[in-house]
C-alpha cells in the first residue's frame, strides 16, 4: 500500500510536469484576453480622468454636424433631390452612401456624381469653396452645415411647371448645373386633364406631366429640385446673382424665370376643390370636352364676352354672368352676344350646388339659380413677376415680362419663359418650347467669349 502511495504521489508530481505547460499558456491566453479588454475597440472612446484613460465605454450615436441656415437659425428647408414618381428627399452628397449608388440613390439605375460646389459669402460677396467635413470631390458631407453657405449653380430657375421642367432638362443635357424652385403650386398643379399635348391619346392630367417631367430630370446628377419659395433676388451678369429662400443663399450665373400667374376664380365656400375638373379657365384646353353642355361663363369685361362667342361654336346652351357690380363689355360684344342668343346674367355668386368636384348650379345673390355642366371662369390672371421686378425686368402694359424670340428678357443674363411672359399663349405646349428656347439661349450666354460666334 505504502508503495501505492509513492506511486500515487510520483504520478501526480508527474502530472503536474506534464501540465506546466498548458498552465503557462493558460496564462498567455489569460493576459491576451486582459490586454483585448483594456485596449479601445472598435465603436468606443476612451474616457479620461485627471488625465488619465480609464475604460472605455459604449459610444453613443455619432455626432451630426449642425444643420443650419444662413444666419445661425435651426435649417426649416431641405435641399431636395427629384425621385421616381415625383416623389421627394433630402438629397446626399456623392459619396455618402457606399451602398446607395455613390450617394444619389432612388433613381432608376442610381444618380451618380458629385453635386454642384458649395461656395462660401464672403463679406464683399465673393464666393470660394466652402470646407466641411467628409468634403468629397469639392462637395462637403452628409449634414455639412449651411451656416455662411450657398450653392453655387450655372443657371437658376425659379419655377417648377412645363416651362421651368422643360428648360431644366435641356440644361441638364447641356451639362449645366441647374437649379429648379418649386413651390408645388401653379396652374399646372390643378386637376386639369390636358387633351391636346402631343403624344396622349387620352389626354393627361398636369399633375402627372409634371410628375413624369421631374422624373426625367431626375435623370440628371447636375440638375436638383429645391422646393423652396424665393423672397429675394439680385445681382447682375457680370458678378452673378443671388437668390435667397428660407435663410438660405443660392448663386447662379443666369436666372430664367418660369414662375407663371395667378389665376382669378371666382370665390365661394369650395372652390378650389372645383379648379380643373369642372371650373376651368381656358377654352382652348376643355372646351371640346364640354360640346353641348349647359356651360356658365363668368367675367365683365370684352375677353369674356369673346370667350362666350367662341364658346357658342360648341354649346347653344352659354350664358355670361358678370359676378361683378360693373359691365365693362363694350356695346360691340353686346350685340353679337344678343344676336347670337347668349344671356347676359348682371348679378353675383352667392353659393353653388355641387359635389365630388362636378358643379351642378350657381345661386347668385339677387336669388337666381343658374344650372351648368361646367363654369369658364375668364376673370383675369396677375402674372407673378415680383423678382422680376427685383432685377429691374421691363414689363409691358398688362404687367407681362418683355421677352424676344430667344426668350431673353431686358437684364443681360436674366430668361423668361411661360404664362408670364408677354408673347406665351397660356398653352402647355407652348410652355414646353419657351422653356426649351430660354435654355438654349442661356446656354450660349455662358459661352466663353472665344467660343461664341458673334
Amino acid at each position: 500500500m505504502g508503495g501505492d502511495r509513492l506511486r500515487g504521489r510520483a504520478g501526480a508530481a508527474g502530472g503536474g510536469a506534464a501540465a506546466a505547460p498548458a498552465r503557462a499558456a493558460g496564462h498567455r491566453v489569460h493576459a491576451a484576453v486582459l490586454r483585448l479588454r483594456r485596449a479601445p475597440r472598435a465603436g468606443r472612446r476612451p474616457r479620461r480622468t485627471a488625465g488619465r484613460p480609464v475604460a472605455a465605454e459604449p459610444a453613443r450615436h455619432p455626432p451630426r454636424p449642425p444643420r443650419l441656415g444662413v444666419g445661425g437659425a435651426q435649417q426649416t428647408g431641405v435641399l431636395r433631390r427629384v425621385h421616381r414618381g415625383g416623389r421627394h428627399r433630402p438629397a446626399q452628397p456623392a459619396g455618402a452612401a457606399a451602398g446607395l449608388r455613390g450617394g444619389q440613390g432612388g433613381v432608376r439605375g442610381g444618380v451618380r456624381g458629385a453635386q454642384p460646389p458649395r461656395v462660401a459669402l464672403h463679406p464683399d460677396g465673393r464666393g470660394a469653396p466652402a470646407r466641411g467635413p467628409a468634403a468629397v470631390g469639392g462637395v462637403s458631407g452628409v449634414h455639412a452645415a449651411h451656416r455662411d453657405a450657398v450653392d453655387a449653380v450655372d443657371v437658376a430657375v425659379v419655377g417648377g411647371g412645363p416651362a421651368g421642367l422643360s428648360a431644366a432638362i435641356y440644361l441638364a443635357r447641356y451639362n449645366r448645373r441647374v437649379l429648379v424652385f418649386d413651390t408645388g403650386h401653379g396652374r399646372s398643379t390643378h386637376h386639369q386633364v390636358n387633351h391636346n399635348y402631343l403624344g396622349f391619346p387620352g389626354g393627361i392630367a398636369t399633375v402627372d406631366l409634371r410628375g413624369l417631367a421631374a422624373e426625367q430630370l431626375a435623370r440628371y446628377d447636375n440638375a436638383r429640385i429645391a422646393h423652396h419659395l424665393v423672397t429675394a433676388v439680385g445681382g447682375d451678369a457680370e458678378r452673378g446673382f443671388a437668390l435667397r429662400s428660407q435663410g438660405h443663399v443660392w448663386r447662379a450665373r443666369a436666372v430664367l424665370l418660369a414662375t407663371g400667374v395667378l389665376d382669378h376664380f371666382p370665390h365661394f365656400p369650395g372652390w378650389r376643390s372645383y379648379v380643373g375638373r369642372s371650373m376651368f379657365w381656358c377654352i382652348t384646353c376643355d372646351g371640346y370636352e364640354n360640346r353641348g353642355r349647359s356651360i356658365l361663363v363668368v367675367g365683365h369685361t370684352d375677353a369674356a364676352a369673346g370667350e362666350a362667342m367662341q364658346l357658342h361654336a360648341l354649346t347653344d346652351r352659354v350664358r355670361l354672368l358678370t359676378n361683378s357690380h360693373r359691365d365693362d363689355i363694350s356695346e360691340t360684344f353686346h350685340r353679337r352676344l344678343a344676336k347670337a342668343g347668349v344671356e347676359v346674367v348682371h348679378d353675383r355668386i352667392k353659393e353653388v350646388e355641387g359635389a365630388d368636384g362636378q358643379l351642378r348650379a350657381v345661386v347668385t345673390r339677387g336669388g337666381l339659380r343658374l344650372g351648368l355642366d361646367a363654369l369658364f371662369s375668364i376673370q383675369g390672371a396677375t402674372p407673378e413677376t415680383a423678382l422680376a421686378r427685383a432685377l429691374g425686368v421691363r414689363l409691358n402694359p398688362a404687367g407681362y415680362i418683355v421677352v424676344d424670340s430667344e426668350q431673353k428678357t431686358s437684364v443681360p443674363g436674366v430668361y423668361a419663359a411661360g404664362d408670364v411672359t408677354s408673347l406665351h399663349s397660356h398653352q402647355v405646349a407652348a410652355a414646353v418650347h419657351e422653356g426649351a428656347q430660354a435654355a438654349s439661349a442661356a446656354h450660349y450666354f455662358l459661352h466663353p467669349p472665344e467660343l461664341k460666334a458673334d
